[in-house]
């Protein structure tokens, strides 16, 4: 795509909101051609910041993501598990948070009335 550099419909950030009907275009007609790896290799050589845009099915199954905590697999009271998303924050020196399926419904119902009405004395 280096001839869209010297397009004078895309010199400027400007022209190339003005068109970016164009160049829309001409970054799917180009995008299409290669794999998201090739892509993003040639961005990453041209020093563009890039990221991959993923489907769910590879999110869930993101090494990175479930190593930083930013996603896991949690299970409910009957073994069921599920995908929780975290926050992508971390602080040095804070143990993360131990996440948990949320209780059935009414299930600690005793248990917060009593905090509720330690709480009101």
């Amino acid at each position: 795509m280096p001839e869209a550099k010297k397009d004078p419909k895309f010199l400027t950030m400007a022209d190339r909101v003005k068109n970016l009907d164009d160049l829309t275009n001409l970054i799917t007609d180009w995008s299409s051609r290669f794999a998201r790896s090739e892509i993003m290799a040639s961005l990453n050589d041209a020093r563009v910041p890039c990221g991959m845009v993923k489907d769910l099915g590879e999110v869930i199954e993101d090494e990175n993501l479930h190593a930083r905590g930013m996603i896991r697999w949690i299970n409910d009271e009957e073994g069921q598990r599920s995908l929780a998303t975290a926050s992508p924050l971390h602080i040095d020196g804070v143990n993360s948070v131990d996440y948990q399926a949320a209780p059935e419904i009414d299930a600690n119902r005793d248990e917060i009335l009593k905090e509720l009405r330690a709480n009101n004395r």
